[in-house]
């Protein structure tokens, strides 16, 4: 089966759209809010994988922007430098500033590259996204302009719809997770089992539901034994698997969001925030040499249950 993806032009919600599409999947990206995948559509079963905005117009956040105070739909790229010392600035955004930036693009044979420059540190941040007949797929590379090492994180942020029934798939072994952030479950620190998440989303697991979205999150203790993690949705009788190198992308969080829809974050990162941030733990940091470059990809792949 041959791949023809089509590229165009076009409007979403007052910004500048580009949009790839073949006979299965379409996506939608907005390259001057950060890159931001404001679509992934699986046209098979006529269904919206990412979460989507309520504005009718979005706003570009300045680059000092505090992630959580603006629009979490979609899927925006968090990649940041973990050394402040290489910018006069030392209130970089924990989430880096790139989700902000307004991104160069153009179209190529099988999709869209992109690519944007960070304005006082010393790197610049590639993306080139191609459709195939189950998905997309995304070919990063990170450029280090500077004489010394770029210590960095990297993470998707794609906020996906959940029904009630969805169940997400990890890899054998992958058995506990820490409480991040304190909200309904748990305390900081307090560890579970991953049934917490392979039991239904719409499920309060004997946690009071408030009419306001809450949102808990944990991470797993252990790195990754395998590259990917799957959101199982039965009531379409689909699936979606993220692939990555685990050797490149070794850590995975996972986010839930109760409110009036649900929505689920798998979040695969280069490194082990929680040792990073909380700890001050430099050997769980991803980092690329000077003057020098470091390649990954990732893909989001539709199956059928």
């Amino acid at each position: 089966m041959v791949d023809v993806c089509t590229y165009q032009k076009t409007k979403f919600k007052g910004l500048d759209a580009v949009v790839l599409e073949n006979e299965r999947v379409r996506a939608v990206i907005l390259p001057e809010y950060g890159g931001k995948m404001v679509s992934f559509f699986d046209k098979v079963v006529d269904y919206e994988w990412l979460s989507q905005t309520d504005q009718s117009i979005l706003d570009i956040p300045p680059k000092e922007a505090d992630f959580s105070d603006y629009d979490l739909s979609g899927f925006d790229e968090i990649f940041t430098s973990l050394d402040r010392s290489l910018s006069d600035r030392k209130d970089i955004p924990a989430h880096g500033e790139v989700w902000t930036l307004p991104w160069a693009y153009n179209a190529t044979n099988d999709g869209v590259a992109l690519q944007v420059h960070h304005p006082e540190l010393p790197y610049t941040l590639k993306k080139r996204i191609c459709l195939h007949s189950d998905g997309l797929k995304i070919k990063y590379e990170a450029v280090n302009q500077s004489e010394e090492p770029l210590p960095f994180l990297w993470t998707p942020h794609a906020l996906l719809n959940a029904g009630d029934s969805a169940e997400i798939e990890v890899p054998d072994g992958m058995t506990h997770m820490i409480k991040v952030e304190k909200e309904q479950m748990g305390s900081p620190g307090s560890t579970h089992s991953n049934s917490v998440f392979t039991k239904h989303t719409g499920e309060t697991n004997g946690v009071e539901t408030k009419k306001r979205a809450s949102i808990e999150r944990f991470s797993f203790t252990q790195p990754l034994t395998e590259g990917w993690c799957s959101l199982v949705q039965p009531h379409i009788n689909r699936k979606l698997t993220y692939h990555f190198s685990e050797a490149k992308v070794p850590y995975l969080g996972v986010s839930k969001i109760k409110g009036r829809k649900q929505k689920v974050a798998l979040v695969p990162c280069t490194c082990d925030s929680q040792e990073v941030n909380g700890k001050g733990n430099t050997e769980a940091i991803s980092s690329i040499p000077a003057q020098d470059s470091c390649t990954w990809t990732f893909s989001m792949n539709i199956s059928k249950l």
